[in-house]
């Protein structure tokens, strides 16, 4: 029980400290943008993201499934299942995410020029693949993270998220000013890839998965799926 409560403690301190943290990086973030590129260039950029998050319509709560089921497997001692919960759960993200942003991508290239200036269309164009690649990525990385959750780490994939905080803004202020506010969309890409190995590397040891062996699990799949769809809709 000690064990278990000091785990609480320190997944609620670490969250806490997560929160702070991110929030005082970016707020260093958004003034140097804001110096560096302007009002213009800096609304473009959130006009672009806005558009991107739509994807996040595709996400049917499988994250919170993976927390649910990883935990329960764990309780009722079936560990053997997690790996199949795991691919099946990334695979089924896929499936919905890539789709979608599919659909985004040409709706949004000819919808931008609606809602940005003329001389910054082309740019906000340039940008739309890469910040809709940024959240495809984010949301593969969030299955992964949402196994640390599961089994009660969430301290590790807080430090992940505080350190990829920290080389978003890093890479930010040297991408951008030799590249503009595309080096910032690059910065993204930087910081969701790092965070999506990260997960990825620490799931490996955790439950000793192997990402590329074909896990599908049909069962596991109406599980995840039912229970997701209901959370969604609440």
């Amino acid at each position: 029980m000690s064990i278990i409560k000091n785990k609480k403690i320190i997944n609620i301190i670490t969250s806490g400290g997560q929160v702070f943290l991110v929030g005082v990086i970016y707020y260093f973030l958004y003034k140097f943008l804001l110096i560096e590129l302007g009002v213009k260039l800096l609304g473009v950029w959130s006009v672009v993201m806005s558009a991107s998050s739509l994807a996040n319509i595709a996400d049917l709560g499988i994250s919170t499934s993976m927390v649910r089921f990883v935990s329960l497997y764990e309780h009722n001692n079936n560990l053997k299942k997690i790996p199949n919960l795991v691919f099946t759960g990334v695979i089924l993200n896929m499936l919905f995410f890539i789709p979608i942003c599919l659909i985004i991508f040409p709706t949004a290239y000819f919808i931008l020029p609606n809602v940005i200036e003329k001389e910054y269309v082309s740019l906000a164009r340039e940008l739309l693949p890469f910040s809709l690649c940024c959240i495809l990525i984010n949301s593969i990385s969030g299955v992964y993270g949402s196994i640390l959750d599961g089994f009660r780490k969430n301290y590790l994939r807080n430090f992940l998220l505080t350190i990829s905080s920290v080389l978003f803004l890093i890479s930010s202020i040297f991408l951008v000013k030799k590249y503009g506010l595309i080096g910032v969309v690059w910065a993204q890409i930087f910081q969701s890839l790092f965070s999506l190995i990260g997960c990825l590397f620490i799931s490996i040891k955790i439950i000793q998965y192997n990402p590329f062996k074909w896990n599908w699990s049909k069962s596991i799949f109406n599980e995840i799926f039912r229970y997701g769809i209901k959370f969604q809709l609440t």
